[in-house]
């Protein structure tokens, strides 16, 4: 090999060692401006009518970002139903008991056979003004519908001392029929009793029964039972109300096919951290409160709005 084909070699290795050089310099800058534009939304969201004024929320196509007080920055789904408008400001605590500085805003307790018998002139003697009761359940694997063994006692108990009553129904539904079926039960065992709050649908995933019936549904599937229900009862003349937590809300749930329903919120902490609107507010399992025995625990809860 002559020098002049050794100099042409030389100046075409340099050629592509200037041209590898070159790509990867535009595949970094490439990179970098994805990380970018992910982490802050895409930069303009003037059109989408989802982002906050004080630029907490950014919205991405049917997603937006969300700024929760407990897990930082999460991207959740976009729907079109209510937002959040509670004052985090507002909530306060004290012995153990959250309130939040507005009108019509009252302390409730959600009870059930878990509970076991409760004296209830001690419940309402220590403020609570409302209950939701466990009206029955549907089995896990089975899929049988049965009763609570303390409803009856229970919603008669509330009822003779003033407090305010709604029910909900645990449901383990894989069709619209058998939500139907739930619903239809819950009105026949409530006609009698003077309800004024929520006729409750509470459908949660079982991830610890290995041979749970609802195991592996579709959210879609899901948000079709729950409007099955709930259309039912509001037939009846009642309110449906929908139960849920942030897991189900942003992953199973679509907000946006049951914005019309109300909604029982479930987050123990604090103050709630969620961006849709919702009516109630399950605060704790642990409570103490009177008229409950000293070993067992009650779910307490806030309602934003009387009934």
């Amino acid at each position: 090999m002559d020098s002049f084909e050794r100099n042409e070699m030389e100046r075409d290795r340099r050629r592509l060692v200037i041209m590898g050089l070159v790509i990867a310099v535009l595949i970094l800058v490439v990179i970098v401006g994805s990380i970018i534009v992910i982490t802050t939304g895409g930069g303009d969201n003037s059109n989408d009518g989802t982002a906050s004024t004080d630029g907490d929320d950014f919205s991405l196509n049917n997603q937006l970002y969300f700024e929760d007080l407990y897990r930082g920055k999460i991207l959740i789904p976009k729907y079109d139903a209510p937002i959040n408008e509670y004052d985090p400001a507002k909530f306060s605590s004290l012995n153990g008991m959250v309130t939040y500085d507005a009108a019509d805003v009252v302390t409730g307790v959600d009870v059930s056979s878990f509970q076991k018998q409760i004296d209830w002139s001690l419940v309402k003697s220590s403020g609570i003004e409302f209950a939701m009761i466990r009206l029955g359940y549907r089995g896990y694997t089975e899929g049988g519908i049965s009763p609570d063994d303390t409803f009856e006692s229970n919603i008669r108990g509330a009822l003779d001392n003033g407090i305010k009553v709604g029910v909900y129904f645990f449901s383990q539904a894989i069709s619209e029929e058998e939500a139907i079926e739930e619903a239809e039960y819950v009105l026949e065992k409530i006609k009698d009793y003077d309800i004024t709050y929520p006729v409750a649908f509470d459908w949660e995933y079982q991830a610890n029964v290995s041979n749970a019936r609802t195991t592996g549904i579709a959210g879609e599937r899901v948000t079709s039972f729950a409007r099955a229900f709930c259309d039912k009862v509001k037939e009846s003349g009642y309110t449906p109300m929908i139960y849920t937590n942030k897991t189900d809300a942003y992953g199973t749930f679509d907000l946006g096919a049951l914005k019309d329903i109300d909604m029982w919120y479930a987050e123990y902490q604090p103050k709630p951290s969620f961006y849709y609107h919702f009516d109630m507010w399950q605060y704790t399992a642990e409570g103490k409160i009177s008229g409950f025995a000293d070993d067992v625990s009650v779910d307490i809860n806030i309602c934003f709005k009387r009934y």
